[in-house]
């Protein structure tokens, strides 16, 4: 059964949306269903006992609850998720700001569309267009228009 790690408020509807653990070097990264998102210290978070109330992560009323938060040390990507749109993006993209800040636009929804959760993959450079050396030698490869290579 373990022990109460915060007290929800029953009378504002508090829920937890996730968790972090707090390790030497990373920060965390917050993001909205509205889109908007920002990359926190922890030391902006005081220490809380067993049990205690908590403290304000995000200014719901006015930019919209918390889709998820995430540790992250910068050397990572963000895969944002919402109804039929996926994006990825750097972390190292979103901007530092302290914790009750609203912080950037990181994903463009529409009124009816929310960002549904966030997942972090390591670090890919983005795809390069072929070089004219590349795309010569494709033009030059005997491919059938369906893929399949003449025999």
């Amino acid at each position: 059964r373990g022990v109460r790690a915060i007290n929800l408020s029953d009378e504002k509807d508090d829920s937890v949306i996730g968790c972090a653990v707090v390790e030497e070097g990373k920060a965390l990264l917050t993001v909205t269903e509205t889109g908007f998102g920002r990359v926190s210290e922890f030391d902006n978070y005081r220490l809380q006992s067993r049990g205690g109330k908590g403290l304000i992560n995000y200014h719901t009323e006015k930019f919209g609850d918390v889709a998820a938060v995430a540790a992250i040390s910068g050397d990572e990507d963000a895969i944002l998720i919402s109804a039929g749109i996926i994006i990825r993006i750097p972390t190292v993209s979103i901007s530092k700001f302290a914790r009750p800040s609203k912080g950037v636009r990181v994903m463009r929804t529409d009124e009816a569309d929310k960002v549904v959760t966030l997942a972090l993959t390591p670090h890919e450079e983005a795809e390069q267009e072929p070089s004219e050396e590349g795309a010569e030698q494709a033009e030059q490869a005997d491919v059938l228009p369906d893929g399949q290579n003449e025999q």
